[in-house]
């Protein structure tokens, strides 16, 4: 519920931020060159479903992918939890599980943090790079730990979401101008 109320913040701070560049070029942006890992159509799909998107300027997108992404990691800090219920995992499996679900939750509380920060329009660029950053590293050190162990991920849909998701608000996060 509380990251429904952090896209709802986002839409309605929309209003304030309408100068600007617009979704498309924003995402044409960051998708030329290539070099995130992840396309213009999964940025343009991933941030046109809040409603004012359209209009926003980089910091309205900012915000948004950003609480896109807190969605997305409180989703798979919950996947996680959902399979360490499971007593047959093998205890590298657990111990993978256990370090991703911490990771989730602890870029969960970081990413609360950039969007604090974004809202207030009183924020240090630098520590909100620092907050997404480790937000997309932490998900590759999930993504390596399970190709070091040579066996298939559990989530690796959920993996890959976050992995793009978290690249994505950095991407955009980096088209702001202190």
């Amino acid at each position: 519920m509380k990251v429904f109320a952090c896209i709802s913040a986002a839409f309605l701070l929309l209003s304030m931020y309408s100068v600007g560049a617009t979704l498309e070029a924003t995402c044409k942006q960051v998708t030329s060159p290539p070099v995130h890992g992840f396309d213009f159509d999964f940025c343009k799909t991933s941030l046109q479903v809040v409603p004012g998107s359209e209009k926003a300027d980089t910091l309205g997108l900012s915000l948004i992918a950003a609480s896109l992404a807190l969605a997305n990691f409180m989703h798979n800090q919950a996947k996680a939890t959902e399979l360490l219920r499971d007593k047959n995992l093998s205890k590298p499996t657990r111990n993978i599980l256990t370090d991703c679900q911490r990771f989730y939750s602890d870029d969960a509380d970081d990413l609360k943090r950039a969007i604090e920060a974004l809202k207030s329009g009183k924020f240090n660029l630098s520590d909100i790079k620092t907050y997404l950053v480790n937000a997309s590293d932490d998900v590759e050190t999930c993504i390596e730990s399970w190709e070091d162990l040579d066996q298939k991920s559990l989530m690796p849909k959920e993996e890959d979401d976050a992995e793009k998701i978290s690249r994505l608000a950095l991407a955009v996060t980096a088209l702001l101008r202190p």
